[in-house]
C-alpha cells in the first residue's frame, strides 16, 4: 500500500502528507532488534528469538 517494506511510526504521517502533496520522499531509518544492543550479549539473536520478542 505504501511502497516500503518498513514503515516507521515516526514518519508514517508525515510521509502519506508529503506523498498526498506530490513530493518525493526518502526516509533513511535503521531496523535493529533491541536484543542485539544488550551489553554482555555474546550471541548473535535468531530469528525465531526476534519474532517472539517482536509479538
Amino acid at each position: 500500500m505504501l511502497g516500503a517494506d518498513v514503515a516507521g511510526m515516526s514518519t508514517t504521517a508525515e510521509t502519506i502528507v508529503a506523498h498526498h502533496a506530490g513530493m518525493r520522499v526518502l526516509a533513511p531509518s535503521l531496523v535493529a532488534s533491541r536484543e542485539s544492543f544488550e551489553l554482555g550479549h555474546e550471541q548473535k539473536a535468531s530469528h525465531e528469538e526476534v519474532l517472539e520478542i517482536g509479538l
